[in-house]
């Protein structure tokens, strides 16, 4: 039981109106304080997250998410829309405009981490509305995914020896 953050809020407010801030309100006054997650180390476990961050999924869908403050347990403890979790892919790529890069969120692969729950278009245009992002398309699409394509199968042939 974790506190609701305000994108959950949001969501009850949409889903129930007045009813799911009360709900929030009431939730919060019983549940865990972030001070006590800090403790444990589950939402502050991990890297810490660039500003920006590109989530990808395997049908190639990229979406910007805006994880400032953000490490990667928190991904780790919460998933996306459908029930998938997302990890640092342990690589960041380099923006197309300046010298800033971004770190690269893939999907989980272990049972734990929801690796048969659904991750589709809609999924991910959701989960970056969520995080204050959007559904990256055209031309910056190719770009990015051109580079995450190439840093993954660098990455996975480093481990593989």
């Amino acid at each position: 039981m974790t506190q609701l953050n305000e994108n959950d809020k949001m969501e009850l407010q949409v889903a129930l109106g007045p009813l799911g801030t009360g709900i929030y309100y009431l939730w919060n006054a019983f549940a865990p304080s972030s001070a006590s997650w800090h403790l444990t180390g589950k939402e502050t476990a991990g890297s810490a997250l660039s500003n920006w961050c590109l989530a990808h999924n395997s049908a190639g869908d990229l979406v910007w998410l805006n994880t400032q403050g953000y490490h990667e347990g928190y991904f780790v403890a919460h998933s996306a829309p459908g029930g998938a979790h997302f990890v640092w892919a342990e690589f960041a790529v380099k923006a197309q405009e300046h010298e800033g890069r971004y770190m690269v969120l893939e999907r989980g692969s272990i049972q734990s981490m929801g690796v048969n729950a659904p991750c589709t278009n809609e999924h991910m245009v959701e989960f970056a509305r969520r995080w204050n992002g959007y559904e990256v398309t055209g031309d910056e699409k190719e770009y990015f995914m051109g580079l995450i394509q190439a840093a993954t199968q660098k990455r996975d042939e480093i481990a593989s020896q």
